[in-house]
């Protein structure tokens, strides 16, 4: 039944006739976090290479029901339906690396070890982090839908035309269905919601590392599978970049792009290999999916996140995403300190105003 709903939602684009025709620009964010990686397409794709003549289009998609609202305003504000940023009470990372950037603003000095440093950071933030809460709306599968029908159209324009950015509140997958996730609001400021399909080991490894000791919430999740979404959506003649950081999702969407033959639609490949996530599949790890991607498609370009042994890297966030100037980004969490709200949805006053 869910599968059938994928294709019928792909099917028929209402007001077709109003989308373009020609060769799309397209980037495709698998676990797309507080935003940090959104515009990650302005800081990768050579501008001098030859692209289609046309808008940017982005799709984004999160898992994690705490982080779906925000991101949901955020991509809002981007197309410009929203006067204002939303404003973030939260450091926007996605890894213990990331937060380090913020630890002294918040009394946590960063000259601590990376463990003090966690720790430090979670009990300034965990008032706001409890506030963090899902909105039934966002879980929707109608929405979801009507969304990943949209995703068939695109937009009229040339490369100068504003971008189009498209928020999918789901996980990405080989399958469609649903998933429980573990939903500690502390993992979602160094890493990202995690299925609960990994292994009890694992999950008591997370719990130690937020220096947790009781259940973590547990929300359900849809999952769209992303590897027939794209081969039915985007073309050879299309440029398409894909950035990947799913929590070890990524080697069975990658065994179905491979055996589907649609590898070959993606022109630049971003992406975080994990270290668990390959059983059951083609892989039997992170350097065998790396590997195998390239024989099969030695063209693509791959950049990988943080160190690596060959090739391009990147720090895992965009140029947007970096903290502000230390005494501005004091003065965000002086201003956050009273609010005691995760993020402020406020299009004009004080906070917004403050937290710009």
């Amino acid at each position: 039944m869910l599968l059938c709903l994928l294709f019928v939602a792909l099917t028929v684009v209402a007001g077709a006739e109003k989308c373009g025709t020609g060769p799309r620009r397209v980037f495709i964010d698998l676990g797309a976090n507080w935003c940090n990686t959104l515009r990650l397409y302005e800081d990768l794709v050579d501008k001098e290479t030859t692209l289609p003549d046309a808008p940017w289009e982005i799709f984004a998609f999160e898992a994690s029901p705490l982080i779906a609202p925000y991101a949901d305003r955020f991509v809002a504000w981007l197309n410009g339906e929203r006067q204002a940023k939303p404003a973030l009470c939260l450091p926007a990372s996605g890894s213990s690396t990331h937060l380090r950037k913020y630890a002294e603003a918040y009394g946590c000095g960063a000259h601590r070890s990376k463990n003090d440093v966690n720790k430090c950071m979670f009990e300034k933030l965990d008032p706001v982090l409890s506030r963090l809460a899902p909105e039934p709306r966002l879980n929707n599968s109608l929405l979801i839908n009507e969304r990943l029908n949209s995703t068939r159209c695109a937009i009229r324009g040339t490369a100068a035309t504003a971008a189009r950015y498209t928020f999918l509140p789901v996980a990405a997958g080989a399958a469609p269905g649903f998933l429980d996730f573990y939903n500690l609001p502390r993992q979602l400021i160094r890493g990202g919601s995690v299925a609960l399909e990994s292994n009890k080991k694992e999950i008591k490894t997370l719990n130690q590392i937020n220096f947790w000791n009781s259940h973590a919430p547990v929300l359900r999740v849809r999952v769209v599978d992303v590897a027939s979404w794209l081969g039915m959506t985007f073309r050879k003649e299309d440029y398409v970049m894909l950035k990947i950081d799913v929590e070890g999702s990524e080697f069975s969407i990658f065994e179905k792009l491979i055996k589907s033959g649609w590898l070959s639609l993606i022109d630049l490949l971003v992406i975080e290999a994990h270290p668990s996530g390959f059983r059951g599949t083609m892989f039997n790890g992170a350097d065998a999916l790396i590997r195998e991607i390239r024989q099969r498609q030695p063209a693509l370009h791959i950049i990988m996140e943080g160190a690596a042994s060959s090739g391009e890297s990147y720090v895992g966030i965009d140029s947007h995403s970096w903290p502000l100037p230390r005494h501005k980004l004091r003065e965000r969490v002086d201003a956050c300190s009273s609010a005691d709200l995760a993020w402020i949805d406020v299009v004009n006053g004080t906070m917004s105003h403050h937290l710009r």
